[in-house]
């Protein structure tokens, strides 16, 4: 019968035997039972096609030394370990004739935290203590602490986590602390999550820093002040606790104090007032007395102030703080009306000139009343186009002020002219651009908050001016010269004429050019022909000068050749030609249009220059400042400006020219400065060539505040990367700290750098094919910046090792990412394997590669993957055939043709026995139709005689 021997045939086929090997296969499946600090139990399980003892040996990677040994077992038990410490694991089967590969793998023993020892806190400064101890003996692990400290009076809990120090120093600064109170220090060693038993030391805090926060003057009047404090409650509880508190008066040295006070606030009485009063106070705690910093506070002003509401046409009204009375008295007089409300006197300003002296509360002569800040005050000079004043205050430096306004006008003309600006540490100032022989009303007052004055003092003074010439005439007139003279002005009392001054301009290039004399005429030479000037004459006085009197001329033409050769100067005296056509003058222009020095017919120099004496300089940001001054006053020529700057460190200043000319007031910015730099700033008036230098003081730019501008890592190898940043050059300069961390993102494990100093930190230690965030955090002065950070990959690792030749072992490298792997299902067409990664989630590798080939066909690869994600650590391979034992490779792939070592695993595809028949029937049927052979009706084709 042919179906019974079909079956016999199938059944035959799944039957296998198991005998003493002379070839073993490997070790395909590895699982570890037990894993602690001194003891590793792994079991392993070999394929099912020969019985072979195992040979296991363990080896220390720090050491080097190995232990081996031969079971039949299939469990083994690694004792006498170190904890963490990593061993490489190498498991072989041994054959008759050959052994087999090792299976082989690295594990690292975990951790025993030890408790430290000789735990000692003491005080380290008026604020903190300092802890120190001797580490654990661990010294193959990587220690942090457990860092506390603890209240005892109220149970509060500080606690800082993973706290690194070196082996050398082992201590830990407590900040924060309060004086005179009772604390429980601890500290543990940790490593990983692994916590020790906690040493502990109590003591006793001392006095710290002896302070008083938010110490201040809540109210001021005129003759006391109400000083206020907090005192922190852990000062009281220390012993001999006593608080004092003293007010000095700065100008006279007048001192008041207040002992052992007790509360939250002082008040001096008695007090001078409008005074500056030094506020010091004074601590004494367990024997130390410390004089803290001190307050200064400013007493209110006793005088009656008024309050400028406006200054209409024709009237100037005020208003007086209310005190006994609300009765008005309307003050009349021809020139303006003032309105005030009495206050606690009466006055009357009948028939006064607008702006005269005024007595306020009292005849004249008499001495001044409690109602004004100012003394006296006195015109101290007058000219043609300046009067100066100086006045007295009351209270020396008029510390309740924040300033005077100083006032003018001329009499009987309304709209006065005020400058309120004046500082209060000054008693004196100059009104400017007056006119001459004009007579003004002056006065000058104290200026108070919410815009209120003190009563003015008024002062009046006429500007002085001689008389102007008259009849200036031209007498001759030629191509190179004109003559002119002039009758002399009428004499003013008080402005004698002295002398005169005689200026000529040329009007095609602004030359203008002075002299000055005691004659009624002169004659200017060297002139060009054909050119339009401008004369003027000044009478000068003994204090000041007279209008000035101008007549335009025009020189005559001569026959002349067509170019005209000027000779001009420019910078370091270059000689620069400049050629005109036809008696046409050209204008040099030197480097930004600035004129140039040109010397024309019988070497004539104009010179014409005043140095700058007014100027303003204001810091606008940390690279921009504005420089504001005033035309010189000396002078009517047309000025160009050189703006320079240069800091300490420069040899060299830099410099710009201006397109400023006439302008009274002129300003520039200089926008290419440093931050946290000293510079002085010079301005130089220049006419052709000719310069005069006016430097300012020294002023510094602020702080400019720029986070990093790069973080890198660099040289990345499997133990180390190189950090990398860019300090900006403002923040170095203006004081910098800089703090970098590495933290192993799978352990947690943290590793910082303090106040990192250079460009760069070097990480070395690290884990292979592992991930770590890099934090960088700079703060310049007290402005700390959000961090700038990075991840790095550390590359896989490219080490070998060679075992011992002794136990006839293979030669395993140091590169494997696959920890282990195995089977997890098979099917007839599928086998289905999971693996474990020697390094979580393999980052340094682009993924896995798997590669399968039957095993009875020369190990001819059948497929390989490459593309199966780092994600993953488990697979399903498809379209295999039936009843088919397969070797599976599964490598970590790093790109190319790039991989790691492979761990193999071994499967065979199952088959059902009902197909297996209905395939032979198949075969059997289609055999029987090619023969032509027929079936007979009732017969059976398992018993046809052809058959």
């Amino acid at each position: 019968m042919l179906l019974p021997s079909l079956f016999l045939l199938a059944n035959a086929a799944l039957v296998t035997s198991q005998s003493i090997c002379t070839q073993p296969g490997p070790v395909t499946s590895v699982t570890v039972l037990s894993y602690l600090p001194n003891f590793i139990s792994i079991q392993y399980e070999p394929p099912e096609d020969c019985i072979a003892p195992f040979r296991v040996c363990t080896t220390n990677l720090v050491t080097t030394v190995q232990t081996c040994s031969t079971t039949s077992d299939n469990i083994y038990n690694a004792t006498g370990l170190f904890s963490c410490t990593t061993y490489n694991i190498g498991i072989a089967r041994l054959g008759s004739y050959i052994d087999s590969p090792v299976m082989a793998f690295n594990m690292t023993t975990p951790a025993i935290a030890d408790p430290v020892t000789d735990l000692q806190v003491t005080p380290f400064n008026q604020t903190q203590h300092r802890a120190h101890w001797t580490p654990p003996s661990t010294t193959n692990c990587i220690l942090n602490y457990l860092v506390c400290d603890i209240n005892l009076l109220t149970g509060d809990q500080i606690c800082v986590e993973d706290y690194t120090t070196s082996i050398e120093s082992s201590e830990y600064i407590f900040s924060d602390l309060h004086s005179c109170t009772d604390y429980n220090f601890t500290v543990a060693s940790m490593i990983g999550v692994h916590e020790s038993e906690v040493s502990h030391f109590t003591t006793r805090t001392t006095v710290g820093g002896l302070s008083l926060n938010n110490l201040r003057v809540s109210n001021a009047s005129s003759t006391s002040l109400v000083v206020q404090w907090e005192t922190h409650e852990s000062l009281t509880r220390c012993s001999d606790y006593s608080l004092s508190v003293c007010s000095t008066n700065i100008a006279t040295g007048a001192q008041q104090c207040g002992v052992s006070l007790s509360g939250n606030q002082w008040q001096p009485t008695g007090l001078d007032s409008c005074s500056l009063h030094a506020v010091t106070p004074t601590i004494t705690a367990e024997g130390q007395t410390s004089s803290l910093s001190h307050l200064n506070a400013v007493t209110a002003s006793s005088v009656r102030i008024l309050n400028l509401l406006t200054v209409p046409t024709n009237e100037i009204v005020g208003n007086y703080v209310q005190l006994n009375s609300s009765e008005e008295n309307r003050l009349n007089n021809e020139q303006a009306d003032v309105l005030f409300e009495a206050k606690a006197f009466e006055t009357t300003w009948l028939n006064q000139r607008p702006c005269s002296p005024i007595n306020w509360g009292g005849d004249v002569g008499d001495a001044r009343k409690d109602n004004t800040m100012i003394t006296s005050a006195q015109v101290v000079n007058v000219n043609t186009s300046e009067i100066s004043i100086s006045w007295v205050p009351v209270y020396p430096g008029s510390p309740c002020a924040l300033g005077y306004q100083v006032c003018w006008g001329v009499i009987g003309v309304t709209s006065p002219t005020c400058r309120t600006d004046v500082s209060r540490d000054v008693t004196e100032f100059t009104v400017t651009g007056l006119q001459s022989g004009t007579s003004y009303n002056l006065q000058v007052m104290a200026m108070f908050e919410g815009n209120q004055l003190s009563l003015p003092y008024l002062l009046s003074a006429t500007t002085s001016a001689p008389g102007a010439v008259t009849n200036l005439v031209l007498s001759e007139v030629g191509p190179t010269m004109f003559t002119f003279s002039w009758d002399a002005p009428e004499e003013t009392s008080g402005c004698e004429v002295g002398s005169y001054e005689y200026c000529w301009t040329n009007l095609l290039d602004q030359v203008r050019t002075c002299e000055t004399g005691d004659s009624l005429n002169h004659t200017v030479s060297g002139t060009w022909p054909c050119t339009p000037y401008t004369l003027t004459v000044t009478s000068l006085g003994t204090s000041a000068n007279s209008q000035t009197v101008s007549l335009d001329v025009t020189t005559a033409g001569v026959a002349s050749p067509n170019k005209i050769k000027l000779l001009c100067l420019g910078p370091n005296n270059i000689q620069l030609l400049c050629i005109g056509p036809n008696n046409i003058k050209l204008l040099c222009l030197g480097p930004n249009n600035i004129q140039l020095l040109c010397i024309g017919p019988n070497n004539i120099k104009l010179l014409c220059l005043g140095p700058v004496t007014e100027y303003l300089i204001t810091i606008m940001n940390t690279h921009y400042v504005l420089v504001q001054w005033a035309r010189p006053s000396n002078t009517n020529c047309n000025l160009v400006y050189w703006l320079c700057w240069r800091t300490p460190q420069m040899e060299w200043s830099l410099c710009i020219g201006t397109d400023l000319t006439n302008s009274p007031s002129m300003a520039y910015n200089i926008t290419t400065l440093m931050s946290c730099m000293d510079y002085t700033i010079s301005i130089n008036s220049v006419h052709f060539g000719e310069l005069s230098e006016l430097v300012s003081e020294p002023l510094r730019t602020p702080v400019s505040m720029q986070s990093l501008s790069d973080l890198t890592a660099t040289s990345v190898t499997d133990t180390s990367f190189l950090v990398g940043w860019v300090v900006p050059e403002d923040s170095v300069r203006c004081g910098h700290t800089l703090d970098v961390c590495s933290t192993h993102l799978a352990t947690d494990h943290r590793y910082c750098s303090l106040n990192a100093t250079g460009s760069q930190w070097q990480r070395t230690d690290l884990t292979p094919c592992s991930v770590y965030h890099v934090s960088a955090v700079l703060t310049v002065l007290t402005h700390t910046f959000p961090p700038r950070n990075l991840t790095v990959t550390t590359a896989r690792p490219d080490d070998a090792m060679v075992l011992s030749t002794e136990c006839n072992c293979l030669n395993v490298s140091d590169d494997a990412m696959i920890l282990s792997a195995q089977v997890d299902n098979v099917t007839t067409n599928e086998i289905t394997l999971s693996w474990v990664p020697v390094y979580p989630g393999s980052p340094c590798a682009l993924g896995y590669r798997l590669c399968w080939s039957p095993v009875d066909q020369d190990n001819t690869t059948q497929g390989c993957r490459s593309d199966v994600s780092r994600e993953v650590d488990s697979f399903t391979l498809t379209g295999l055939r039936s009843l088919t034992k397969y070797t599976v490779e599964v490598a970590a792939w790093f790109g190319e043709d790039q991989v790691s070592e492979s761990v193999n695993v071994e499967a065979r595809t199952t088959g059902g026995a009902v197909e297996l028949i209905a395939s032979h029937l198949l075969l059997f049927v289609c055999a029987v139709t090619s023969l032509g052979i027929t079936a007979t009706t009732g017969s059976s084709l398992m018993s046809s005689p052809a058959v």
